[in-house]
C-alpha cells in the first residue's frame, strides 16, 4: 500500500471537489449514501496507489478536519488583539480547500452534481446513476461522479 504524499493529497482534494455530493450539504445528493459511496469508489479507483476506500475516506475526513481547525484559528485570532497578531494558516492544503468555505453560498448550488439513481430496479441501485448527463447553461457535461467530460462512463 502506498503512502500519502503532498501530491496525492492534492489529487484527492481535487477529486473530492469535483463531487459536491461528498462535501456540500446543500447538494441534492449529499444525503444519498449510494451516490456518495459510488463517488468515493470512483475516487479510490482514480487515485490508485493501493489505497482502500476506507483509507481514502479516513484521509479525506482528516484533511477536512484540519481545514476546519485552521479556519477556526483564523476566526478566533481575528476577534481580538492586534491585527499583526492574527493567525495566518501556513498549512499546505489550506488554499486548495477553500471550496469548503463556499458551501453556504448560492453559487455552490449551481454546480454540477450526480443525477438521481433509477427508481425501477433496486438490484442495480447506484449502478447506472453515472450514466446520466446534466445540461446546464447550454453545455452538456457528464456527471462529475463519473470523472468524465466526454459523456462516456466507466461502470
Amino acid at each position: 500500500m502506498g503512502e500519502f504524499t503532498h501530491d496525492i493529497e492534492s489529487e484527492l482534494i481535487a477529486l473530492v471537489e469535483e463531487r459536491p455530493c461528498l462535501w456540500n450539504s446543500k447538494d441534492i445528493h449529499y444525503h444519498n449514501r449510494h451516490v456518495k459511496e459510488m463517488a468515493m469508489r470512483e475516487i479510490t479507483e482514480r487515485l490508485g496507489h493501493g489505497f482502500t476506500e476506507s483509507i481514502i475516506k479516513s484521509k479525506w475526513a482528516n484533511l477536512r478536519s484540519q481545514f476546519q481547525r485552521e479556519v477556526r484559528k483564523i476566526k478566533e485570532s481575528a476577534q481580538g488583539g492586534h491585527p499583526l497578531d492574527r493567525y495566518m494558516s501556513k498549512w499546505a492544503h489550506y488554499q486548495q480547500l477553500q471550496f469548503l468555505r463556499q458551501e453556504d453560498t448560492p453559487e455552490s448550488l449551481s454546480g454540477y452534481s450526480c443525477p438521481p439513481e433509477p427508481q425501477h430496479d433496486n438490484s442495480m441501485v447506484g449502478a447506472h446513476f453515472a450514466e446520466g448527463l446534466l445540461k446546464e447553461k447550454g453545455h452538456m457535461r457528464s456527471c462529475v461522479c463519473s470523472g468524465k467530460d466526454d459523456g462516456s462512463t466507466d461502470l
